[in-house]
């Protein structure tokens, strides 16, 4: 599992946030930690299949709180928020908890509860998802290719 993040031509409409699972294994619980204006934010993918490299494009991806109305809700992609990913937690197929920052990756105890239980209320941002890409991740593992 890893992510990053593409920004083709510098241009804040085109950023896009990818996902690469290239393990023949689905891989759950999934969250991107972010900073968006210097406060945490996650995005909670809970299941990614296995051999898939999903696509989050930036304008697609809402701030706010679960009960803010769609409408309400800023795109990560204004100019008036600053952000980047600062890690990704998954769980693997065999049960374990791993942590993957843009220098390494580490398996680690689960995040705490309360973070993934009611991140609202710990002063985490939420980012809706509303539009992903999915693809085959090349050079899957056990695939072949």
């Amino acid at each position: 599992m890893t992510y990053w993040v593409q920004n083709p031509w510098g241009r804040r409409e085109n950023v896009k946030i990818h996902v690469l699972n290239r393990s023949p294994d689905p891989v759950s619980g999934v969250r991107l930690m972010l900073h968006v204006n210097d406060r945490p934010a996650f995005m909670q993918l809970d299941n990614v299949p296995p051999c898939a490299d999903i696509v989050y494009p930036a304008p697609s991806l809402l701030l706010g709180t679960a009960d803010t109305p769609r409408a309400d809700r800023p795109k990560l992609s204004d100019p008036a928020f600053r952000w980047a990913v600062t890690f990704m937690y998954f769980i693997d197929s065999n049960g374990n908890d791993w942590t993957r920052t843009s220098t390494g990756l580490d398996e680690r105890a689960p995040l705490p509860r309360t973070t993934m239980e009611n991140p609202i209320g710990q002063g985490i941002g939420h980012i809706a998802v509303f539009e992903e890409q999915v693809g085959e991740a090349g050079l899957c593992e056990g695939r072949g290719k």
